[in-house]
């Protein structure tokens, strides 16, 4: 079975140069499009998942399964990206080549993504309340925000946000603290 590392990397390598040949060309917003028709496919059919993720078949199986299907569906920048990551046996990605994708096109037309990792399920409300707080301090409305409950945190929250991480999480600041106090226990010749 392929890692989840490496489905990763799939999607970091593949989708922005996908992004950049869509830009070049002039046609992101057909491609977005396309990206998105795909996407709903493959919630649609999970078996499609399924195929691609096969150790069973090729790369040029894969490969021959896509344009059956999205062959004049899709524009022919996308179709050949398709073509050309199957062959490479590389469709196995594609969820997260499409995750990519909509990163970089949400990044480009100004949003922002931010994550929050807390330590208990929240109401709408809340997450309203809080995705206000974000586009006030963030100076933008455009903000994909996406929670995360982690219950080992303990309280707090953990936020990323380009690439940057605040953590104010009960569970690191009593780490912090216990450090301290074993550090100043070391430093006093006393022991703890």
């Amino acid at each position: 079975m392929i890692s989840s590392n490496v489905l990763y990397n799939i999607g970091e390598i593949y989708a922005p140069v996908l992004f950049d040949l869509a830009v070049e060309r002039g046609e992101l917003e057909t491609i977005k499009e396309d990206i998105d028709e795909i996407d709903k496919f493959m919630f649609a059919e999970g078996d499609f998942h399924a195929i691609l993720m096969s150790p069973y078949l090729s790369g040029e199986q894969k490969s021959a399964l896509a344009e059956h299907l999205f062959s004049g569906k899709v524009s022919e920048l996308t179709l050949n990206f398709l073509l050309v990551a199957g062959r490479k046996n590389r469709l196995n990605g594609l969820p997260n080549i499409i995750k990519k994708f909509k990163r970089l096109y949400r990044h480009i037309k100004g949003h922002k993504d931010v994550w929050m990792t807390i330590s208990h399920a929240i109401g709408q409300t809340e997450k309203d309340e809080i995705k206000a707080s974000l586009a006030t301090a963030l100076k933008t409305e455009n903000i994909t925000l996406e929670f995360n409950v982690e219950p080992s945190i303990l309280g707090g929250t953990i936020i990323r946000y380009e690439g940057k991480m605040i953590d104010n999480s009960i569970r690191t600041r009593l780490h912090q603290a216990v450090n301290t106090i074993i550090s100043r226990g070391r430093n006093s010749g006393k022991t703890v």
